[in-house]
C-alpha cells in the first residue's frame, strides 16, 4: 500500500508539474499574442561583480528578450548590459550605444575582461559628457545562451582542414538544436529589435549609435526600420547590406597587399630596407610550402602553448590578421624580410596574436556563421574564384576560403532575412574608412555614404580596420558629436598616406 501510495504521489506531482509547465507556456503564448512580442522583455539591474578602472562609474543589467519574436511564447534569452556613466558636467542626456562587430565579436562585458577598459575613456575624449552603453548581442560572449562551438575550437591542432571543419560545424549546429536553440532567430533584424527594446526599457528618448564593422550593418538596418530617437550615427568600418562580405576575401586581400607593396616602394626608407618586397613575399610562401617552420604560440589565460607548423597557408593567415591594424601593417615588411632570411622566430608574436583571435574567446563562433548565413545566404562567388586562380602563390589559402561553404550547415532559410537594398536615411552620419582596411574596404564606406542624405565620408588614409583610433578621426568625432552637421570629412587629408613602416635596424 505504501509503495502504491508513493507511486501515486510521484505520478500526481509529475502530472501537476506538466500541467503547470503547460499552463506557463500557454500563459506566455497568450500574453505575447495579446500584448506583442516584447511584452515579457525585462531589464534588471545586477551587481557588476568587478570594477573596470575606466575612470567612470558603471551600472550592470541583465536584459531578457524573446529568442523568437515571431513565435508567441518563445523562451527568453539574456543579454548583459554595462552603462559607463559620464562623470563630467555638463552631462548630455543622449548616450552612445556601442554595437560590436563580427558577427559574434564580444563587447567585453564579462569580469575576465575588466582590464580592457582601464583608462579607455582617456583615449575617447569625444565621449565627454555622454554615457556609453555596451552590450553583448544575442548569443555572444556573456549572453545566455552563448552559441559557442567547442567542436570548432579543438581544430586548433589542424586549423585549415576542410573536412574536419565541416564535421565540426555540423556537430556544433546539431548540439545547439538539441539544446533548444532556434537557429533562425539569430540575424541582423533580431539584433535591431533587441536595440529598440533596450532603448524603451532604459527610457532613453534620444541616443547616438556607434557601429563597428558588422555593427555598422546593424546600425544601418535600424536606420532603415526604426529610426525614431536616433540623434546621430557613427559607422566605423562600413559593412552595408548590399555587400556579401565573405565573398570578397581574394580581391580585398590582393588590393590591400598591393597598397602595402606600392607604399613601401614609394617610401625611401622602406624601399632601401626592403627592396623587391613583393618578390620576397612570394619567395617566403614557396619556401614555407615546401619546408614549414616550427613556431611556438606562447600560452595565454585562454589558450595553452602550442607548436605550429607554419606553412604557406598559416603564414598567410598570420599576414591577414596583421592587416587589420595600422601597427600590424607597419611591421609587415620587416616581418617578411626576417622570414625571408630564415629568422622564423620573428613569427612567434604575430602567430600568438593570430592564434588567440582564431581560437580564443573573442569571437563566438556559432553567431559568426549563423548571422551572416541567415542574413545573406550563399550567392555567386565565381568572380572571387577567378581572382583566386589568378594568384597561384595564394592558391592554397584562398582555395580553402572559396571551397568551404558554411551556410548549408547552419541555416534552412531559402530567402535572406536581410533587406539588401541600399539604406536611405536623413540621420546625420559619419562614415569612417581606413585606406588599408581589408575587412571593410574604403570602397564600402563610399558606397554606404552614397545613399545617406546627411552622411559624411571620413577617409583615414594610413589606417586599416582601426581607423577610428587615428588622432584625426578622434578629433573629427569630437566635432561631429558636438554638432552632427559640422563639416568633418576632410580632416584627415593632411595625415600620413601610409603607416610608418618599421625599419630593418629597429629592435625586435
Amino acid at each position: 500500500m505504501r509503495r502504491k501510495a508513493a507511486a501515486f504521489f510521484v505520478v500526481a506531482i509529475a502530472a501537476g508539474g506538466a500541467l503547470g509547465y503547460g499552463f506557463a507556456n500557454h500563459r506566455d503564448w497568450a500574453y505575447d499574442t495579446l500584448r506583442g512580442p516584447d511584452a515579457r522583455t525585462a531589464l534588471v539591474e545586477r551587481p557588476c561583480g568587478f570594477t573596470t578602472e575606466s575612470g567612470r562609474a558603471i551600472a550592470c543589467y541583465d536584459f531578457s528578450v524573446p529568442e523568437s519574436r515571431d513565435k508567441p511564447g518563445s523562451r527568453l534569452i539574456t543579454l548583459p548590459i554595462i552603462v559607463f556613466k559620464a562623470p563630467e558636467p555638463p552631462r548630455h542626456d543622449d548616450p552612445v550605444l556601442l554595437i560590436s562587430g563580427g558577427p559574434g565579436a564580444i563587447a567585453y562585458t564579462e569580469r575576465r575582461y575588466a582590464s580592457v577598459w582601464k583608462d579607455k575613456f582617456k583615449d575617447l575624449a569625444w565621449l565627454k559628457g555622454r554615457d556609453l552603453i555596451v552590450y553583448d548581442q544575442r548569443g555572444v560572449g556573456g549572453a545566455r545562451p552563448a552559441l559557442e562551438c567547442p567542436e570548432i575550437d579543438v581544430l586548433r591542432d589542424d586549423p585549415l582542414n576542410i573536412e574536419r571543419s565541416r564535421n565540426a560545424m555540423i556537430a556544433c549546429r546539431q548540439r545547439l538544436e538539441r539544446e533548444g536553440v532556434d537557429l533562425l532567430a539569430y540575424d541582423t533584424n533580431a539584433n535591431v529589435d533587441d536595440i529598440v527594446a533596450l532603448q524603451a526599457k532604459l527610457g532613453v528618448k534620444t541616443w547616438n549609435l556607434w557601429g563597428q564593422s558588422y555593427g555598422t550593418r546593424v546600425a544601418l538596418t535600424l536606420m532603415r526600420r526604426k529610426p525614431a530617437g536616433v540623434r546621430s550615427v557613427i559607422l566605423d568600418g562600413a559593412y552595408p547590406p548590399e555587400i556579401a562580405g565573405k565573398l570578397y576575401l581574394a580581391s580585398a586581400f590582393n588590393a590591400t597587399m598591393g597598397k602595402i607593396f606600392d607604399a613601401c616602394a614609394e617610401d625611401d626608407a622602406c624601399k632601401e630596407d626592403y627592396p623587391n618586397l613583393r618578390k620576397r613575399f612570394e619567395d617566403v610562401l614557396v619556401r614555407l610550402k615546401s619546408r614549414p617552420a616550427e613556431v611556438k604560440s606562447d600560452p595565454t589565460p585562454y589558450l595553452s602553448q602550442r607548436i605550429f607548423k607554419v606553412d604557406d597557408v598559416i603564414f598567410l593567415s598570420i599576414v591577414d590578421s596583421l592587416l587589420y591594424t595600422a601597427d600590424g601593417i607597419a611591421k609587415l615588411p620587416w616581418l617578411i624580410d626576417r622570414v625571408a632570411e630564415g629568422k622564423d622566430e620573428s613569427l612567434e608574436e604575430p602567430l600568438a596574436d593570430w592564434d588567440l583571435v582564431a581560437f580564443g574567446p573573442y569571437i563566438t563562433a556559432g553567431i559568426s556563421y549563423l548571422v551572416d548565413c541567415n542574413d545573406t545566404l550563399d550567392i555567386d562567388d565565381s568572380d572571387e574564384r577567378q581572382a583566386a586562380q589568378r594568384q597561384p602563390h595564394l592558391a592554397a589559402w584562398l582555395g580553402y576560403s572559396t571551397a568551404f561553404k558554411p551556410c548549408p550547415y547552419w541555416t534552412k532559410r531559402t530567402q535572406p532575412a536581410l533587406d539588401r537594398a541600399p539604406v536611405a536615411s536623413e540621420i546625420p552620419t559619419i562614415v569612417i574608412a581606413g585606406g588599408f582596411d581589408l575587412a571593410t574596404p574604403p570602397e564600402w564606406g563610399a558606397l554606404t555614404a552614397r545613399s545617406l542624405g546627411r552622411a559624411q565620408l571620413l577617409p583615414v588614409p594610413a589606417a586599416s580596420h582601426d581607423a577610428s583610433d587615428h588622432e584625426c578621426a578622434r578629433f573629427a568625432l569630437a566635432l561631429f558629436m558636438e554638432r552632427p552637421g559640422a563639416e568633418v570629412g576632410g580632416l584627415c587629408r593632411s595625415s600620413p598616406r601610409h603607416p610608418s613602416f618599421k625599419r630593418k635596424s629597429d629592435d625586435e
